[in-house]
Order: structure tokens, then sequence, then C-alpha cells
């Protein structure tokens, strides 16, 4: 999926009232994404072909960003991002096919290589959990999926097999033997932001602290452990393989802020530890192997092949998860233990 040229950003800046030129920001899959430096603004496209419903999705955001901001405990500790009026008092204005919005930019604030040490991934799993612990009164009702089937593993793979004469046979051979993986976190039991990856936390560039938690548009009903388990992934792919110590950090992180009461037992929360990474990296590498297999619809490329580049890439870091099974489980039965003396 490509997203329109600079062009249409230049013509949705001038709805907030900017004429300045938009420069690119960041590295994102989906949305199309610029800074307004001297408006203070962060422009942002919606991405129509992921999202078939931008004006429920604007609306359910906007639902989101009310209830945070009415979490005094979240607020004491995290900014909560704005989305700011166009020129015509809009939240966000159509420019051709296109919806744009804007978002107030948030000065002295940097995103963070999730190559970063133990220290800051504590503090980027801890801003996650408090992020699900705010939110947990928010009734199931309140939201829906703003992309049909996202996290959900049974989805890729039935969106596989109807792809998959069009695979090699060792890519049919590998979902094959991994396909029991979707019958693992299928319980909705807690609103997760659903893409919890360290750039999308802003951190103070004085202290290196979370300042704010952002791309919220994934917020929704599912299981808890996928906010972690996506956690995990993300930096061990930055950090090219599973490391012990950064899966100590980012599971001490986020119980740290996340009460796990009333989310199953103590055997529960060590099944998730251990499987939750390996369930959202399969997942991921099967979401990129379709979407090459489909011509690159959903994931932003800059040449084809990137997506089926992604996928060998998440099979591969999938495999080392399962190679590291023992080791990860030593790690969390030692985090479970912990939890458990801390509640006496």
């Amino acid at each position: 999926m490509k997203i329109d040229s600079l062009q249409s950003a230049v013509d949705a800046a001038q709805c907030w009232g900017s004429s300045e030129q938009p420069l690119p920001l960041g590295e994102g899959h989906i949305h199309g994404t610029y800074h307004l430096p001297e408006a203070g603004l962060v422009l942002q496209q919606i991405n129509g072909s992921v999202y078939r419903r931008p004006e429920q999705l604007l609306a359910q955001t906007q639902y989101v960003l009310t209830q945070l901001s009415q979490q005094t405990a979240y607020v004491e500790r995290y900014q909560v991002p704005e989305l700011m009026p166009s020129s015509q008092q809009q939240l966000h204005e159509r420019v051709g096919d296109n919806l744009w919005r804007a978002w107030r930019f948030m000065p002295a604030t940097c995103t963070l290589d999730a190559t970063a040490g133990p220290a800051h991934l504590f503090a980027a799993a801890a801003a996650f959990g408090a992020y699900q612990n705010a939110l947990q009164h928010v009734p199931q009702r309140a939201l829906a999926s703003t992309i049909d089937g996202f996290l959900e593993l049974p989805v890729a793979l039935a969106q596989f097999a109807d792809l998959a004469a069009t695979a090699t046979q060792a890519q049919r051979d590998q979902i094959a033997k991994n396909e029991h993986l979707q019958e693992l976190f299928m319980e909705r039991n807690a609103v997760i932001h659903g893409d919890c990856k360290i750039n999308n936390l802003l951190f103070h560039v004085d202290s290196m602290q979370v300042a704010a938690v952002i791309d919220l548009d994934t917020t929704m009903y599912a299981h808890w452990a996928l906010d972690l388990g996506d956690l995990v992934r993300s930096v061990m792919f930055s950090h090219g393989r599973v490391d012990l110590s950064v899966y100590a950090a980012c599971l001490a992180g986020f119980v740290s802020t996340r009460s796990l009461h009333g989310l199953g037992s103590a055997d529960d929360w060590l099944q998730a530890f251990v499987f939750a990474p390996q369930h959202l990296t399969f997942m991921l590498a099967v979401r990129f192997l379709n979407d090459h297999l489909q011509g690159d619809v959903y994931f932003r490329v800059a040449e084809r092949g990137e997506n089926l580049r992604r996928a060998e890439v998440q099979f591969a870091l999938f495999e080392e998860f399962v190679a590291q099974s023992a080791a990860l489980r030593d790690v969390a039965e030692d985090k479970v233990e912990a939890i458990l003396k801390k509640r006496g």
C-alpha cells in the first residue's frame, strides 16, 4: 500500500492553516505521517485501505482519548495525545479521497530505538501496562475492532488458506505445522493498545522517561497478553535475537503497572508470558506473507518483495522463540513467583 504523495500532505496542511512544507515523520507501515514544525502539529493521513470505516475509527479514537484523560493516576504520569481542530473547527478533514487529522506536537519528546537497554524497556512496558490498566473500566460494547480480523490468528490463517496455491511448498509446510497456535489467546478479557512497539511511545528528552503512549487507533477488546507479546516480539526483532535480559525487563515493567487480578490463574499468566511472544511473531509473519501474496495492499512498502522479506525475518524470530522456550519459562516462573509473593 502506498500513501499519496507529499503534495496531498501539502493540501491537507492548508486545512489547518499551514502553508509550510510537511516533513515525513516516522517509519510506520500504515498511516502517512508528517511534521508541521511551525504549526506545532503532526499531520496524519488515515489509510483507508486498512481502516475501512475511517469515520468510526476517528470517533472511537476520540472516545479513547476522553476516557484516558479522565483517569487521574494515568494523567499524573503520562500525557494524553491531543487532536487539534482544523481551521473549520473539525477534528478531521477530507482532502480528495482521503481523511486527514492533526495532533498537537509534543515538544521536548522523542521516540526511542527498540535496542534501548533494560531500564528504558522496563519503562516502555510499564507505560503499556498502565495504558491497559487505565482503560479497564471501558465496557466491551464501547469498542469495535477498527480493523477486521486484527490480531486474530485464525483470520490470518484462513486468509493464507485462500492464497496457499500461490505460496511455496516450504511456506505451506511451515504454516501447517504451527496452525495449533490459533487456539491460544482467543478470550477477549481486556482493553488493549493493540500495537505495542517502543516507537509508539514518546520519551522525555531530558529524563528519557515515557512521556506518552501514542498511535491509539487499534485500541480494542482482546486478550490482555497480546500487548505484552507484541512488545516482546518487537524489541527482540530490533535486537536481532531473543535476549533473556530484555525479556525479563519487559515482563517486570508490564506487571509493575498492570494488575493481573481477575485474569486467570498463576499458571495462565505463566503460559501467557511464554507463548504470547511466539503467537504474535507467528501471526505477524503470516500477515506479512499474506500481504506479499496479495500484492502489498496492507503494509506500506518501498519495493516489491519487502513484505516477503519481513515475513521471513519474523518466521526466523518465531523459530528462535520456540527454541528458547525453556529459558523463557525459567524467567517467567521467577516473575510469577514474585507477583504471588507481592500479593501475599
